[in-house]
């Protein structure tokens, strides 16, 4: 028969107390988060990296674009025939150039349609017909 001593010494202490599965379940469970932590830090980090290239891409393209844009209408305006003056082809090249913001900006600056009435328009109109019906009782 062999001692608790003799068995420790030959298994390595096989079967561990439950303080130390309790202890080293803690330890697993920390390392587990950290892991986590990290993963997320680096995610954000990849996230945030690939936010500011795209921004950084399209600034570029957005400078590029004007250049071609500008490029485009001085041809034009410079195209015109010798007859016109140096003020005719400033006016085209502006012309031109307002003409297109306007298209660019035409959504920003879309109303609700007059069909869909707002919140104040009906409020003014409950307000208008209480009004009215005060009126007529005096």
């Amino acid at each position: 028969m062999t001692t608790e001593n003799e068995r420790e010494a030959h298994h390595g202490n096989a079967e561990p107390s439950v303080t130390s599965s309790i202890e080293r379940l803690v330890v697993a469970s920390q390392n587990v988060i950290s892991k986590k932590i990290d993963l997320a830090v680096l995610e954000g980090q990849e996230w945030i990296t690939r936010a500011v290239l795209s921004i950084l891409m399209a600034a570029c393209g957005g400078l590029l674009a004007c250049a071609a844009w500008f490029g485009l209408v001085v041809c034009i305006a410079l195209g015109l025939p010798d007859s016109y003056s140096n003020m005719a082809r400033a006016a085209v090249f502006t012309v031109i150039n307002v003409l297109a913001a306007a298209l660019l900006l035409r959504p920003v600056f879309r109303r609700v349609s007059p069909s869909e009435p707002t919140q104040t328009a009906r409020h003014s109109g409950e307000l208008a017909a209480a009004r009215g019906s005060e009126g007529n009782r005096g």
